[in-house]
């Protein structure tokens, strides 16, 4: 039998509760008695209690016709959260308030010679360093770093990028020699952003599709980024093998990033001969050009080049089909650098339609996501679901 909860427990649980609705947006009284499911003596206790704590405060919503009313929002200065994004192209941090704005950025680049453990290190100390010297007036709630690649949450681990050359390099240490124990939320990039779409759209199993040079994904059940092993990144389908043929920048042959990305659209557009581990090396310094040329064109494709995104598409097709047929999503949403139109996630859908039964794959749709959040935006979002109640729970201590 189990025991009842204790009401600081409740009342613990529904301060958090509050706080993630106004991560929404501000709300009136009205609203958030509705949306949280409170009485009015309840929710007056608890936004008097987070209102003496500094998190929240109330104002006036001016409409244009009308008397304006009250509502509640976070107070900008109720904390800060740095998100910080290691990739392919360099190392970026953005220092966020609590309302989401932009308080500073710092980003160091990375150029082929330093795609290593020792160059991303360095990086990331840079940028670090960067924000330990800014003098801030808030608190700092936390901080988020997400990764491409395999990553262990648990641990604070980049396990393996093969696209950064990085293997077993440890995030979390290297944060603590600057900043000492502050808390750290280490995460794949893609799973970062899907814990911003799950948090939005809780009730909708999604498969997110990250498309560009590289191609990634996460996939949200009941409202959480799922991970079948606790902590570890699970979805690295760009290195799922399709075919017999192919050599990758990782090592292996017939990867999915090698026949579908855009390395294999331009392979085929512009008739490249580098390998594409060559490509993966050189590209910001060679290759830039002919990328953005490619992401123009492919806005308003002419048949020629439809038709070479379409060969490309084949295997990502069946790949995406074989998840849909274990995963059963109601949605997925395609979103990257690489996705330039809705034309993209028609083509897809076609030729999942006609390659797998629909009873097999499911009833879901294929859309395009046109809003590109920050990356450092969904790793900073990432660290206040995080660490938000340790936080609210230090506060209340004080």
């Amino acid at each position: 039998m189990a025991l009842p909860r204790k009401t600081e427990e409740i009342r613990h649980e529904n301060l958090v509760r509050l706080i993630h609705r106004l991560l929404i947006g501000d709300a009136s009284r009205g609203e958030l008695k509705n949306s949280l499911k409170l009485g009015n003596s309840t929710l007056s206790y608890l936004i008097s209690e987070l209102n003496d704590l500094g998190l929240i405060e109330e104002k006036k919503r001016i409409y244009r016709l009308g008397r304006p009313s009250q509502v509640v929002g976070l107070r900008e200065d109720a904390w800060n959260v740095i998100g910080i994004k290691m990739g392919r192209e360099g190392v970026s941090g953005v220092m966020f308030d609590a309302r989401g704005r932009k308080i500073s950025a710092f980003s160091r680049p990375i150029l082929s010679y330093m795609r290593s453990n020792e160059g991303y290190a360095e990086a990331l100390k840079d940028v670090l360093a960067y924000f330990h010297s800014q003098e801030a007036e808030s608190p700092l709630l936390g901080m988020g770093v997400c990764s491409s690649g395999i990553v262990d949450s648990h641990k604070g681990e980049i396990v393996y990028s093969p696209v950064m050359n990085v293997k077993h390099l440890n995030v979390y240490t290297k944060i603590k020699e600057i900043f000492g124990e502050v808390p750290v939320f280490v995460t794949n990039d893609v799973d970062s952003l899907a814990t911003f779409e799950a948090f939005l759209n809780p009730r909708k199993d999604t498969l997110l599709v990250s498309y560009g040079i590289g191609i990634g994904a996460s996939y949200i059940h009941r409202g959480r980024v799922f991970h079948p092993v606790q902590g570890l990144s699970s979805f690295e389908i760009g290195h799922t093998v399709v075919k017999n043929e192919g050599e990758c920048y990782c090592g292996q042959t017939g990867c999915l990033e090698y026949h579908s990305s855009e390395y294999a659209i331009l392979r085929e557009y512009f008739g490249l001969k580098e390998s594409f581990k060559d490509f993966i090396e050189k590209e910001e310094e060679v290759f830039r050009e002919k990328l953005l040329e490619l992401r123009k064109k492919a806005q308003d494709p002419d048949n020629e080049l439809k038709g070479i995104y379409k060969k490309a598409f084949k295997e990502l097709a069946v790949v995406l089909g074989n998840l849909s047929i274990l995963l059963k999503p109601v949605r997925v949403v395609l979103f990257g650098e690489g996705v330039v139109g809705d034309w993209m996630a028609q083509l897809l859908f076609e030729q999942i339609k006609e390659r797998f039964d629909p009873l097999m794959a499911g009833d879901f749709a294929i859309e395009v996501e046109h809003r590109l959040r920050l990356w450092e935006e969904g790793a900073a979002f990432a660290a206040i679901l995080k660490f938000l109640p340790a936080y609210i729970s230090s506060k209340r201590v004080k």
